[in-house]
């Protein structure tokens, strides 16, 4: 565990970063929960969580009808888009059937599709101050869920426009707004602008079973406004707040109503915190492991068990392995079959292989072959260079061994330039497993290169 903490941090220095390229969908200068800077809502599903309310964001239409049937409260501020006919149907008839509650924070038109349907709509058009209007910001009475009276500053304040067949309930006003509209919609004030007084910027249907909401002026539940704790925000969630919990404390927010772009962001991943975290999941494993243990003393027993099962068995092979006798191959270099022990004290020196990996591999190769040419008439290097397999499989090799036997074949290839495969990333290592497998096909007729006990040492067969 410390050296593995140890290489993390030494391999974050001395290596770099891994950079994975990811294709992300990005919602800018929209009011999506997911939108990160000012004009986002991402502070409010944050804060409406912290209040034990369940925010499900939904990514299209037909998840959108689902989550209607489990029931909550539709929320939507500010859309992009406008909601199609099949949805604002079902929207309302959810409504009608007392299943969701409905919240309205817009100040444009886009969604008066939605509220045509309970008789109401936009206007769109801003209200500017009332004896102020080059700073635009009018002033409003906000009444709160207690019934309390504020005198608050809007963004944009439209105005409300509702027909006297809206539905059956009450509709309470809880904001009104007075000032001058913006009649030609062009964001200044003209001499056809029109005075209005005490128009609804904000309403309540109450209809018994379920609720609407409606306010237009969006900005109060952004980011900026919820992060600088503005009054009208807190009312504003609290109204939220208020109608998720009638219908089980959920919120439902379609998010498809806002505009997105994919784009493509690179994500550094260093490999030293590879090694950190398993440095630290093997402390967990360690910690938890232990403590439960400690509790529990069958697993104790039951470990003890499997430790002992596994280790029988390596105990008895390392019992039955010679001692590996350390010989130098430079002193028996000028001989055919060079090499005398699984470890060579001179293989570990990285600068003896130079120039002397085509001897070695070829005089490997020529004793396995001419072994089994000599013992059982096989020539192994015809059958593995003419691909004849299936001869292989009956003269008892297995798909493995026939595997092994092509590395070797390909690797005495490439050292005669025969071929440029297989890729050696490791010469040292490449020779040791060389020698290993040579080791192996001798063993099956009974011979031994490294003096293993049981079997007759092969350079007898060749003096």
């Amino acid at each position: 565990m410390f050296l593995l903490t140890l290489i993390g941090l030494v391999a974050s220095f001395y290596s770099p970063p891994v950079i994975f390229r990811l294709k992300t969908k990005v919602y800018m200068n929209t009011y999506s929960p997911y939108c990160m800077n000012w004009t986002g809502t991402y502070l409010l599903r944050n804060l409406l969580e912290n209040k034990s309310i369940k925010v499900q964001v939904v990514e299209n239409a037909s998840d959108l009808k689902k989550t209607v049937n489990e029931g909550g409260l539709i929320l939507i501020i500010a859309p992009d888009k406008q909601l199609d006919d099949e949805t604002v149907e079902y929207i309302y008839n959810g409504f009608i059937n007392g299943t969701i509650n409905v919240a309205v924070f817009d100040e444009n038109t886009t969604s008066n599709k939605l509220l045509e349907k309970f008789n109401i709509s936009i206007d769109g058009r801003a209200v500017f101050h009332l004896f102020d209007p080059k700073y635009q910001y009018p002033e409003a009475t906000l009444y709160s869920l207690n019934g309390s009276s504020y005198i608050v500053r809007l963004n944009w304040a439209s105005i409300i426009n509702r027909e006297n067949g809206t539905l059956n309930g009450t509709v309470k006003a809880f904001a009104i707004v007075s000032g001058i509209l913006d009649s030609n919609d062009n964001g200044k004030l003209d001499q056809n602008d029109t005075f209005v007084y005490s128009r609804e910027t904000g309403i309540i249907v109450d209809q018994g079973y379920s609720k609407l909401i409606v306010f237009s002026d969006s900005f109060p539940l952004t980011n900026l406004a919820i992060g600088r704790k503005y009054l009208v925000s807190t009312v504003l969630v609290d109204y939220i707040i208020e109608l998720a919990k009638e219908k089980g404390s959920r919120v439902i927010i379609p998010n498809y109503i806002y505009k997105a772009k994919y784009v493509t962001q690179g994500m550094r991943y260093h490999v030293g915190f590879l090694f950190l975290n398993i440095a630290n999941y093997i402390t967990f494993l360690d910690q938890n492991l232990t403590l439960l243990i400690m509790q529990n003393k069958f697993i104790l027993l039951l470990l003890a068990i499997a430790l002992t099962i596994v280790l029988i068995p390596l105990i008895r092979y390392l019992l039955k392995m010679p001692s590996i006798e350390n010989y130098k191959v430079s002193n028996i270099i000028s001989k055919k079959y060079i090499i005398k022990s699984f470890i060579a004290r001179d293989l570990l020196d990285k600068s003896f292989l130079v120039g002397r990996r085509k001897i070695i591999i070829n005089n490997l190769w020529s004793l396995v072959t001419d072994t089994y040419k000599k013992l059982r008439g096989l020539d192994l290097e015809y059958l593995v260079s003419g691909e004849k397999y299936d001869l292989l499989g009956k003269y008892g090799f297995s798909n493995e061994e026939i595997k092994e036997l092509k590395w070797m074949y390909a690797l005495y290839l490439k050292v005669n330039k025969k071929t440029i495969l297989p890729l050696i990333l490791n010469w040292r290592k490449s020779i040791f497993k060389y020698i290993y497998l040579v080791e192996k096909y001798l063993n099956k007729p009974g011979y031994t290169l490294v003096g293993k006990r049981g079997f007759k040492n092969v350079t007898r067969l060749f003096i």
